[in-house]
């Protein structure tokens, strides 16, 4: 549930992934509460394990994290009467993990013009005259990003002249 590499090796390993240039996709076993629990619960996963599941994973550029499993009814164990509890995969899970991968690959032979790309900035409150964030040129960052796409092959349609314009 942690990073690829624990702390010591995490930098190498995140530079490996790196290289690699592949989507590295975070799987989930929720090893304290069954699939129907789960279901029912407001509050998806538990929020003390929300920073090492997620957030740090996506530091080291993990993404979209996916529940596949989720803890199954305790057995006794015969010999010494623990109650042991395993994890049983979520088949409706796996399947949509198995779509999404899918659809990763069929975006890797996709050309950059054929993608479909959206950009959500922030504007609040809400108005023409309110795009920032925090002091920050969002008009100009967004000109740059779409420049940039540009250059990568894909398709931006016209793009103004400055960020004013935009």
């Amino acid at each position: 549930d942690f990073i690829v590499a624990g702390s010591s090796d995490r930098a190498e390993a995140t530079r490996r992934l790196e290289q690699l240039d592949v989507p590295v996709l975070k799987v989930l076993r929720l090893h304290d509460v069954t699939v129907d629990g789960w279901r029912m619960s407001e509050q998806g996963l538990a929020w003390d394990s929300v920073y090492y599941r997620v957030a740090m994973p996506e530091l080291q550029g993990t993404s979209q994290p996916i529940v596949v499993a989720a803890a199954a009814a305790p057995q006794l164990d015969p010999l010494t009467g623990i109650a042991v509890t395993r994890v049983a995969a979520i088949p409706s899970q796996l399947e949509q993990l198995t779509a999404r991968i899918e659809r990763w690959a069929r975006l890797q032979q996709l050309k950059n013009a054929d993608k479909h790309i959206a950009i959500v900035y922030y504007n609040h409150p809400p108005g023409r005259h309110n795009i920032g964030a925090d002091n920050l040129d969002v008009p100009a960052s967004l000109l740059e990003i779409l420049k940039a796409l540009q250059r990568e092959g894909y398709d931006t349609g016209p793009l103004p002249a400055s960020s004013a314009e935009l």
